[in-house]
């Protein structure tokens, strides 16, 4: 849940598609692995930043991250 823009990098790349978030108190999912292995590892990164970008007032903050597992279907 980002407040006013995030962007989540998955092992060193973003899906444009689904990595970016915009908005106030936005919520965003993305998928790790589409291939899920046991024992696999992976680095998952999260930018965020306040805005205006060029005049940021408050804090600069992600108020939580939860990484869930799922199964297909």
């Amino acid at each position: 849940n980002v407040d006013n823009y995030g962007e989540v990098w998955i092992d060193g790349g973003i899906d444009r598609a689904t990595g970016g978030i915009v908005g106030i108190n936005a919520s965003q999912r993305v998928e790790v692995s589409g291939s899920a292995v046991p024992g696999a590892r992976h680095v998952i990164a999260c930018l965020v930043a306040n805005g205006p970008l060029a005049e940021p007032r408050g804090g600069i903050f992600m108020r939580f991250a939860t990484l869930a597992f799922e199964s297909p279907g």
